[in-house]
């Protein structure tokens, strides 16, 4: 083992997604280490086995995004308004024609992003302890997304830019112990990770905030993302209850979109954050933050005699999910489980809305589809046996092994691990996720 560890890489990408401008990108990776417990002054620590100081830092590129968004985009399908016009002048027979798609931006580049990592690596005890932790930084500079446009630049879609950078930082724990008992050995793996995520710059040609897609039934967006605050940071009202009379709304005094005091029993209440005594746009906040507070595992190896038995656990605390797919699975006329607890006079305690249409603001994003995301999921359990040797093997190892089999969440939806692939619309539950699947598999190892 070295004393002294050094590394440098660079990398240079070109990628036709970019135009001539902005086609390529440099790259750059440095690291280092100094294993201490090779030093004189380290020798008589008999309980230090090996200890590394490492820092290292790295630099790669992303360019994620469909081909030639360099350019303008035409179209000659009628997803543009105005792209056919009648040239022989008869009035009743129209000539497809091309119409702007999506604009184009012949400035966007490489999205890149930066690594730094300080730690230590120990082994204590005769290895039988093992510790790993590091310090990290991770920043995305020049994000690149579809930033809000202004309809007074048509109806072409708007072009991607490199509209944002944010960080991620934090630190990584992981403890090992390997020993036996008796007859029985074991080794065992433990690690956590926390980081904060935060906007540190948002570009000055879009606007001072980058909302997420908007999803029916209301065309808001969900989340907002702000300097200062997280990534993806969700984002609408603040759902107070549910008014149980006409005299409730009154004695409120704030007006509610779509309501009356005599149709507004059983709609959702919401909060007058700027107290001008009316629900609207301004009165939307931030309402929940989709980034774990840590997310940690677990893992087990158990051997007695011929069996062994293998166990991972893994988690995530503290973070929130919009489950904004409950408009459509439990709303008054859906068909998903608790659709049917709604809101009646002799039902007053009800979570759901009145059946019926005459507020469709019940359904706009509120705090009402928050709801926590942190579980922790029996990902593995491995049982096998070990035969005693054979002529033909000197080894023959029969196993029985599952995969997720058991999820411990408070989440209502189909699956809390959320994945979107968009920054910008972390920990968004629109449905279309597909149910963890439980997978057993039966096997038999055979070494000569």
């Amino acid at each position: 083992m070295g004393k002294y560890l050094l590394g440098f890489v660079a990398r240079r990408d070109g990628s036709s997604k970019f135009g001539p401008l902005n086609r390529y990108g440099n790259f750059f990776s440095y690291s280092g280490g100094w294993r201490m417990s090779e030093e004189k002054f380290m020798q008589n620590i008999s309980w230090l086995d090996d200890l590394k100081i490492r820092a290292a830092y790295g630099e790669n590129g992303n360019n994620a995004i469909p081909a030639d968004l360099y350019l303008d985009r035409y179209t000659l399908s009628g997803y543009v308004n105005y792209s056919s016009y009648d040239l022989n002048g008869t009035n009743n027979s129209a000539f497809t024609g091309a119409g702007l798609y999506q604009l184009g931006n012949p400035y966007i580049h490489w999205e890149t992003n930066k690594t730094t990592n300080i730690g230590f690596d120990a082994a204590l005890f005769h290895n039988k302890m093992t510790i790993s932790f590091s310090w990290f930084n991770r920043i995305t500079k020049d994000l690149l997304a579809v930033p809000p446009i202004t309809g007074l630049r048509g109806d072409a879609l708007a072009p991607f830019e490199n509209i944002m950078e944010f960080s991620n930082k934090g630190i990584e724990l992981e403890l090992g112990y390997r020993n036996h008992i008796g007859a029985v050995s074991y080794d065992m793996n433990f690690n956590i990770a926390t980081y904060r995520n935060n906007v540190n710059y948002i570009s000055n040609d879009s606007t001072a905030h980058i909302d997420g897609n908007a999803y029916a039934p209301t065309a808001f967006s969900l989340t907002r993302s702000v300097v200062g605050m997280p990534v993806s940071t969700f984002f609408g009202y603040v759902q107070e209850g549910i008014f149980q009379s006409a005299n409730e709304y009154t004695q409120n005094g704030v007006t509610h979109p779509g309501l009356s005091a005599a149709t507004a029993a059983g709609h959702f209440r919401f909060k007058d954050i700027n107290g001008d005594k009316k629900i609207n746009d301004d009165d939307r906040t931030f309402l929940g933050n989709p980034h774990p507070k840590f997310s940690y595992g677990y893992n087990l190896n158990l051997n007695y005699k011929n069996f062994d038995l293998g166990i991972f656990l893994q988690g995530v605390a503290g973070n929130k999910i919009f489950n904004y797919w409950r408009a459509y699975s439990v709303f008054p006329g859906a068909q998903g489980e608790g659709a049917n607890n709604t809101w009646s006079t002799t039902n007053t305690g009800a979570k759901l809305p009145i059946w019926n249409n005459i507020a469709s603001s019940d359904a706009t994003p509120s705090s009402f589809f928050i709801e926590d995301g942190s579980y922790l999921r029996l990902k593995s359990l491995q049982i096998g046996y070990t035969l005693s040797p054979k002529k033909a093997f000197n080894r023959i190892r029969i196993y029985l092994q599952g995969y997720n089999l058991a999820t411990f969440t408070k989440y209502t939806g189909i699956d809390p691990e959320i994945s979107t692939g968009s920054a910008t619309n972390i920990g968004v539950d629109f449905g279309g996720n597909y149910p963890i699947s439980k997978k057993f598999v039966f096997g038999v190892n055979f070494g000569l």
